[in-house]
């Protein structure tokens, strides 16, 4: 597929890069989700794909999704007349880079629709949040055979990935890493002595405070079915109730059922929070299936 830009607007020669030399000036959104300093760390970890109007102060911050170089995202846009403008010249930017996709990583309101179907972006997954209020389990799953996280896990589990998750969904090694380091967050492995201590699954979860997120679960596709993710999902809770965690959410695709009576069975429930992905293809679309 072939991105093909919109005629310029009068006044698009007012658009510049945003660069880190440039945030000192910039009005951030009063809910930001960026600092001057958080935002000059972002725009050098992710340059070229940052945009504003030199005359209104509007800017469009740009990312990679979970660090993929394939993969874009508009991470947040100020309110104004230049938002397509802007969105465009993001577009334009992650083309010239290669990538394949450029994603909205934020709501798209009712409001705003029809701007971003007119800038070629459409719905390309919806995902639902679900929560387990306490971290208790009565599931009685054990196992020995699930292990922390160590550094040389990190090879396998993202093979892992390229079987478990949809292209979409996978991470990153940079992300994967990251996350494996990070104080606030677990990985538990699962290696069973007759895969050879290979891991064939894993769990992701973040504690802060009282709440704490499930963010990963995988399972390899020939190991399905044998109890790997209910001892797993069954971990991470035990961990949960070791921290204090009372409430846990996770995010799942709306049409995730293989997952989703897994996550009933320990207690999870669906919340009203749904949200739709949307995207525009600048390469070949990819299946979502793994």
């Amino acid at each position: 597929m072939i991105w093909h830009p919109r005629p310029s607007a009068p006044d698009a020669d007012l658009l510049e890069a945003l660069e880190v030399e440039k945030v000192g000036g910039l009005r951030l959104l009063l809910h930001s989700r960026f600092t001057p300093r958080t935002l000059s760390r972002h725009l050098a970890v992710n340059p070229g794909l940052s945009w504003r109007h030199v005359a209104n102060g509007q800017y469009v911050v740009g990312g990679y999704w979970r660090r993929r170089p394939e993969i874009a995202c508009v991470v947040e846009l100020s309110p104004g007349p230049h938002r397509r403008e802007l969105v465009d010249r993001l577009v334009a930017a992650a083309q010239r880079i290669g990538c394949d996709l450029v994603l909205a990583e934020i709501p798209i309101e009712p409001r705003d629709a029809e701007l971003w179907r007119a800038a070629g972006f459409a719905p390309v997954d919806r995902i639902v949040e679900y929560e387990k209020i306490g971290a208790w389990s009565d599931a009685g799953v054990t196992a020995t055979y699930l292990r922390p996280y160590k550094p040389d896990d990190l090879r396998p589990l993202l093979a892992l990935e390229e079987r478990s998750f949809p292209w979409l969904w996978r991470n990153s090694t940079a992300e994967l890493a990251q996350y494996g380091e990070a104080d606030e967050s677990e990985i538990w492995v699962a290696a069973p002595p007759e895969a050879g201590g290979t891991p064939i699954g894993y769990v992701g979860l973040t504690i802060r405070g009282a709440h704490g997120h499930l963010d990963r679960l995988a399972v390899d596709p020939d190991w399905r079915r044998r109890g790997i993710g209910a001892a797993l999902v069954s971990r991470a809770l035990e961990r949960y109730a070791e921290t204090g965690v009372r409430r846990i959410t996770l995010t799942t695709q709306v049409d995730n059922a293989r997952a989703q009576p897994l996550y009933a069975r320990f207690g999870f429930r669906p919340t009203r929070n749904q949200l739709t992905i949307h995207g525009k293809w600048l390469g070949r679309p990819r299946d979502r299936t793994p």
